[in-house]
């Protein structure tokens, strides 16, 4: 949490006080007042042209810290400033009742990937989840990146329109997730620059793309994200891949 006071059951993240986990250089800690533009820089770069993207991982983060919702927000910092960033926030699983968040964006720096930034930020963060007593994380993701941390397909567990392969959870205890999840509606709310303009758009909208489809890069077939949108919504049109952006 950036700004604002926290609920008693999250860590201040702007205390002036806190720790950090350190590698080589690079410093993992809470986000601090004053961080949300280099945080918004590494955000955009990450995810720039990035077939996962729909272009609003930015405007998610911010509305998110806006609401009081960033339960968990940590940066990676090199000397030279900035060089990741990830998010975690509460989500709601039906039937599962609460105590379950969700993990994203992770953002790393695109000069600054396969050095290992990422999996230290998601390392962080789920220590930091496991210390309010969190039930566990849920996230869309790859199942190759996020599988080395214990995540994993559940039965049941499902998110509108995604592949249940990417949709992974990981209980901190004996709790299986299994359910429908929403996350904040900060990742629902369009940006007025984004696809569509100010028209929200949901992944229900559209058919995903098979696989080995020419118009998905990563020929691997894709989660629905955006249909074509009528000139005058501004809206180009697109896909999204069922991959996420995760740099290592």
């Amino acid at each position: 949490m950036a700004q604002g006071d926290p609920p008693d059951d999250v860590r201040d993240a702007s205390a002036p006080d806190e720790g950090g986990t350190s590698q080589a250089g690079l410093l993992v800690r809470h986000e601090r007042p004053g961080d949300a533009a280099a945080i918004a820089e590494v955000i955009a770069a990450a995810f720039r042209g990035h077939p996962s993207s729909q272009g609003r991982e930015t405007g998610a983060v911010a509305r998110l810290r806006r609401d009081k919702a960033l339960v968990v927000s940590l940066v990676a910092q090199t000397n030279a400033g900035v060089a990741g960033h990830i998010a975690f926030s509460r989500v709601i699983i039906t039937g599962a009742g609460g105590g379950w968040y969700g993990l994203g964006p992770l953002a790393v720096a695109p000069s600054l990937h396969k050095r290992g930034i990422g999996q230290l930020l998601v390392r962080s963060g789920l220590e930091e989840l496991r210390a309010i007593s969190a039930r566990g994380c849920v996230l869309l993701g790859d199942p190759g990146f996020y599988g080395r941390f214990g995540f994993r397909p559940w039965p049941g567990l499902m998110l509108e329109g995604a592949p249940p392969e990417h949709v992974l959870g990981l209980p901190f205890g004996k709790d299986e997730p299994a359910g429908e999840i929403a996350f904040h509606s900060a990742f629902y709310e369009a940006d007025p620059t984004g696809p569509g303009g100010a028209a929200a758009i949901r992944s229900a909208d559209v058919t995903p793309l098979p696989p080995g489809d020419s118009r998905c890069p990563s020929r691997s077939g894709c989660a629905p994200a955006f249909r074509d949108l009528p000139r005058a919504s501004g809206g180009a049109g697109g896909h999204r891949c069922a991959g996420t952006a995760h740099p290592q």
